[in-house]
């Protein structure tokens, strides 16, 4: 048997299925979480699957997304403490987190009602704010819903992610499910670790 690189082994099992010879690679970070080696695991591993892409003549981009709207769930030393998310869900959550246009924060915002027509939701703000505030470009989704909803927009067909996101109950599963309900699309999600492959294996 031959030995073949993994990015190599994604790479065809990519132009096997979905788009085949066009293919979209996003890989990214959020400052929310302390930031660890396995950021740059994700980093690197999009891009050798990019790589590999392109070296099969592969009509390929690579996204890379710093997610800078998500609260901090760190306390870093060179921010004061109340830059810091601990919340739970409380009831009337929302999958949109409103930008209070006053205090210019996400985490004090609630959402009380949504208008579909005007796209816009009405907002209350822990800095006394009340008002309304456009979905487009005034928040962002809640990272369960913002995931998938990033592939279908970004036409995202390949994504690295780490292996906390694949157990039960965790991120890969609830975006699979929101996006087979809402998507003819599918995105190829790659696991960490990968195992290295041999042909005839993958």
């Amino acid at each position: 048997m031959v030995d073949v690189h993994w990015a190599d082994a994604i790479a065809g099992a990519l132009c096997e299925v979905g788009n085949g010879d066009s293919h979209v690679v996003a890989s990214g970070i959020t400052p929310s979480g302390e930031i660890h080696i396995g950021n740059m695991r994700e980093v690197v591993t999009a891009d050798a699957v990019y790589r590999a892409l392109e070296d099969r003549g592969t009509d390929v981009r690579l996204i890379y997304i710093a997610d800078t709207f998500d609260p901090l769930r760190t306390v870093y030393p060179f921010l004061p403490l109340e830059e810091t998310s601990h919340r739970s869900l409380p009831g009337g959550w929302s999958p949109f987190n409103p930008l209070c246009p006053e205090c210019e924060r996400i985490v004090g915002t609630r959402v009380l009602g949504f208008n579909s027509e005007e796209e816009s939701v009405d907002v209350a703000c822990t800095c006394g704010f009340q008002g309304v505030v456009s979905v487009v470009g005034g928040g962002k989704l809640t990272w369960r819903v913002d995931w998938p909803a990033r592939w279908e927009i970004l036409g995202v067909t390949v994504e690295p992610f780490g292996k906390d996101h694949a157990t039960r109950g965790g991120q890969q599963g609830a975006a699979r499910m929101i996006q087979e309900n809402g998507s003819q699309k599918r995105c190829i999600v790659i696991e960490h670790p990968i195992r290295s492959y041999t042909s005839g294996s993958c």
